[in-house]
């Protein structure tokens, strides 16, 4: 919980705990709100992604060569890019599932 705004002055802050008292919790002590912490949801699936090439591209460099024509290079792309789709979308249902919980 949270005090917003310090002590308010006791004739000008009555009607403004009156509206803020009808719509928060009534537990709560009038001035005091509950604080929502939210989930970023963007640096979780950039971070998701990442990890996500970070691990293809360790499969792609420690495996097996699936062609002798493709460069390492490539193959560690085309495996790093398919595995950020992966860490993304692991990601984002993490997200999704922490803010839901919040």
């Amino acid at each position: 919980m949270t005090r917003v705004g310090g002590v308010p002055d006791a004739d000008s802050s009555r009607d403004h705990h009156a509206s803020r008292e009808s719509s928060a919790d009534p537990t709560l002590a009038p001035g005091w709100y509950r604080v929502r912490r939210t989930v970023k949801f963007r640096s979780f699936i950039l971070t998701g992604a990442l990890l996500g090439f970070l691990v293809g591209a360790v499969i792609a460099v420690g495996g097996p060569s699936a062609s002798p024509r493709a460069s390492s290079v490539s193959a560690m792309a085309f495996v790093g890019l398919a595995w950020a789709l992966v860490g993304t979308l692991v990601a984002g249902v993490v997200a999704v599932l922490l803010d839901r919980r919040g």
